[in-house]
Parts: C-alpha cells; structure tokens; sequence
C-alpha cells in the first residue's frame, strides 16, 4: 500500500466560504493529490465550475461534500476513506482506469452514507442571528463607541453560543444598529 499524509482542517469556518455578491457558498471537497501522495479538504476556491490544471489532469482526485462540515469530521472522514484513497495510489499510473474509477465511487458513496448531520456547521446571516436580540441585550445604546462595539464584538467571538459561521461583518452591523438608535432619538 501506498502512504498518503492527511493535511488535517484546523478550524471549524476552514471549508465554508460565500463569497459576496454569490447566492451560494462554494462547494466543499476531500481532495487526494496522487503526485505528492496527500490528501485534505477545502472549498472551491474558484466561482462557477473552473478547476485548476491539476484536477483537470487528475493528478488531484476531488470528492464533493454536501455541505460545509466541522474540521473534527473532516479529518475523521479522511482518516476513514484513507484506505480507498492509498488503493487510489497504488493503481495510479498516469492513466485513468476502470478500477479507479470504481473505487473513486467507493469512496463517494462512503462519504453520502457516513457524514450525518451533526457533522455539518451551523451558518447564520448576522442579522438573523441577532434579529431577536435587542440593544440592551447586545449592550448597545446611542452613546456607544466604535471601540466599545469592537470590544463588544471580541466578547461575542468567545461566547460559546455563537454559531459556527456568521455570515456578514458582525461589528457593522452593530455600529449600522447604535446609528440606528441614534436616529431614533433624534
């Protein structure tokens, strides 16, 4: 069997990016690189359906997750389907062949049976997320600073209940809702 090393995720928000201006975020994949024997995940870096040369030659093999998950689950899932992935290897000449193509599918079906959906994060727009909070709770008047927002901000980033992913720039919408109190007492 051939070795392959796992580039482990280490964050949580590393496979999920949405890019501004984008309906969706883009697709997350398990990658297995046959010329440098490694494998990992990340997203598609690309809009639309562009490759990068390597993936179009198939020296980098890409199998699409359903949805962005945690780094725990990504690097468990790669510890789980490493097997196939080094059968992958060991077949690889070059060429494109029946039997990798038949464990390429092996490794797709392990991945749409094993992930479930504990393993997949939790994405929020900011203004839903905060929708049902008010000023008081967010600790937000008039009279509140931009300094005082980012601090309050920094607080928020160590706060256990947040989600995973909050989409949008969370310290502007603060500072957007302290002008809107502003205008309110005007």
């Amino acid at each position: 069997m051939e070795n392959i090393k796992i580039n482990n995720v280490e964050n949580n928000a590393d496979l999920y990016c949405h890019y501004s201006g984008q309906v969706n975020a883009q697709g997350c994949f398990i990658w297995v690189n046959l010329r440098d024997r490694e494998m990992g995940a990340d997203y598609n870096p690309e809009i639309g359906n562009a490759v990068p040369a390597d993936v179009y030659k198939g020296t980098t093999r890409r199998y699409y997750l359903p949805a962005a998950i945690y780094a725990k689950s990504a690097n468990r899932l790669m510890e789980h389907i490493l097997p196939l992935a080094e059968s992958l290897l060991s077949t690889y000449d070059g060429r494109e062949t029946q039997y990798m193509f038949d464990i390429e599918n092996k490794i797709e079906s392990f991945i749409d049976n094993w992930l479930d959906g504990e393993d997949f994060l939790t994405v929020y727009d900011v203004s839903d997320w905060f929708a049902n909070a008010s000023n008081d709770d967010l600790g937000i008047t008039a009279d509140t600073t931009d300094e005082q927002i980012a601090e309050i901000v920094k607080n928020l980033d160590s706060t256990s209940d947040m989600p995973d992913v909050l989409e949008g720039d969370v310290e502007q919408y603060l500072i957007d809702r302290r002008d809107k109190a502003v205008d309110a007492e005007i």
